[in-house]
């Protein structure tokens, strides 16, 4: 059995960039020897929200997404930005972005790759416990989303009937939900 070693990257070069991609074409020598071509995203990352509310409701966000073509059902999530200090300030900005919530106390979950073939950013889920409303979402012409307020004890019926349907939210929920039981 062959040992699984890292790659050495012989060339990289610029295939596209702007405020949130910055796609490179890198040249990697395989374990073979022989070489190869990937297209690798280098980014901040972004971050998931797993919300409860004091009354033990958790919030989702239905919203159109034009990849998908689809309006889906997620949790908050949004991208880290260069003006974050850190992961967890991002956490609580996408929360009140897209949900008008505020949590009275936010746990770090964990952290995972978001497309380990093609991107070095990760993802930072946390759980915000006690969630109050103190506004309303904030809206842009390209994210417009609606609240969606469950009971916590119903939300694993709903995430085992496939109403999530992004493998990065069906696996942020099921590790938040894992999280949650232990506290």
């Amino acid at each position: 059995m062959k040992k699984v070693s890292k790659w050495k990257i012989l060339k990289t070069k610029t295939a596209f960039k702007n405020r949130w991609w910055d796609i490179v074409d890198e040249t990697v020598l395989l374990p073979s020897g022989g070489t190869a071509h990937f297209f690798v995203n280098h980014n901040l990352g972004g971050v998931m929200v797993f919300p409860v509310t004091a009354k033990g409701e958790v919030l989702l966000v239905r919203q159109y997404k034009h990849g998908a073509r689809r309006i889906l059902l997620e949790l908050p999530v949004g991208r880290i930005e260069k003006r974050d200090p850190s992961p967890l300030a991002a956490a609580r900005r996408e929360l009140r972005e897209e949900t008008g919530y505020e949590p009275r106390l936010m746990k770090f979950v964990r952290s995972f790759q978001i497309f380990s073939t093609s991107s070095t950013g990760k993802f930072w889920l946390y759980a915000a416990l006690g969630c109050r409303l103190v506004g309303r979402p904030k809206n842009t012409p390209k994210e417009i989303t609606e609240v969606i307020a469950m009971p916590l004890r119903d939300f694993g019926k709903l995430l085992a009937a496939g109403k999530l349907n992004s493998i990065v939210h069906v696996g942020g929920a099921y590790a938040a939900l894992a999280f949650i039981k232990k506290l």
